[in-house]
């Protein structure tokens, strides 16, 4: 008898195990990123809007929370000069993953997060300029097995633009990315 009951809840703690790591998968996804840089407010006036290419990555802490990392270029022009700028930032998401269909999961998101943008005048004696960087993003991502498609919308801001201008500087970054999850 004290066989059968081992038995019964050994085989009861296997069985159940599989269930509890499926209510909280933990992912690490990998996506390339393209998709377009637009500076507003007073920035509107110093820089050109410009493609956005990239790489993001995103590892969930929980179901419903990921930290997300990134690294862009925007190869842009200020004042007829070519400007490189890079962002590199770090930040946090709220998501809610839902099932949409046989085996595709719909992940809209809201986040925020901190970072830095380099400036690099290509041709010109001026010299690099990093400043601090903040933003927020809403966006979605439809998974389906491994594959992740996704698009996102972000607003940044800094106080500072090229050549040490200060005063409210924003942009709002459009991208979409295909990747996979680890």
């Amino acid at each position: 008898m004290k066989k059968l009951v081992a038995s019964a809840a050994a085989l009861a703690a296997l069985s159940a195990a599989p269930a509890r790591a499926q209510d909280r998968p933990v992912e690490v996804e990998i996506a390339p990123l393209v998709g377009a840089y637009l500076p507003i407010l007073d920035q509107r006036g110093t820089l050109d809007d410009a493609m956005l290419v990239g790489l993001t990555g995103r590892f969930d802490l929980h179901r419903n929370a990921a930290v997300v990392l990134s690294a862009a270029w925007s190869p842009t022009q200020s004042a007829g000069a070519t400007l490189d700028l890079f962002q590199w930032d770090i930040g946090m998401q709220g998501q809610l993953p839902c099932a949409v269909g046989l085996s595709w999961t719909l992940k809209p998101f809201a986040g925020v997060g901190i970072g830095t943008r380099t400036y690099t005048f290509r041709d010109l004696d001026v010299n690099r300029q990093t400043d601090f960087a903040f933003y927020s993003s809403l966006g979605a991502s439809l998974r389906h097995d491994r594959l992740v498609f996704g698009l996102t919308a972000r607003h940044g801001l800094t106080a500072f633009g090229p050549g040490g201008d200060t005063g409210a500087r924003g942009d709002v970054s459009v991208f979409g990315s295909v990747g996979f999850t680890l």
